[in-house]
């Protein structure tokens, strides 16, 4: 058997979160429920994170559509010297 390049082991980690899915979890109703308790915990973890530190500055800042076009431009702009 020849040895695996880092290249070739992380193209197959999405193949190996399948198989870590398949038979960790597939034949367990407790691993399952914990594994939705997860998914339902990142999700709300993400929705207060991105509603308490991540405010909409645009809206917040500006009133009109063309006020809002021209400060992205002028970000873009200065970002990019």
């Amino acid at each position: 058997m020849q040895p695996r390049s880092r290249k070739m082991a992380f193209l197959s980690a999405p193949g190996r979160l399948i198989d870590i899915y398949r038979y960790g979890f597939g034949n367990s109703r407790l691993a399952r429920k914990l594994l939705w308790l997860i998914i339902i915990k990142v999700a709300v973890l993400f929705v207060v994170f991105r509603l308490f530190l991540m405010p909409n500055q645009l809206n917040r800042d500006y009133d009109s559509g063309e006020e809002k076009a021209q400060a992205v431009r002028h970000s873009l702009i200065d970002r990019s010297k």
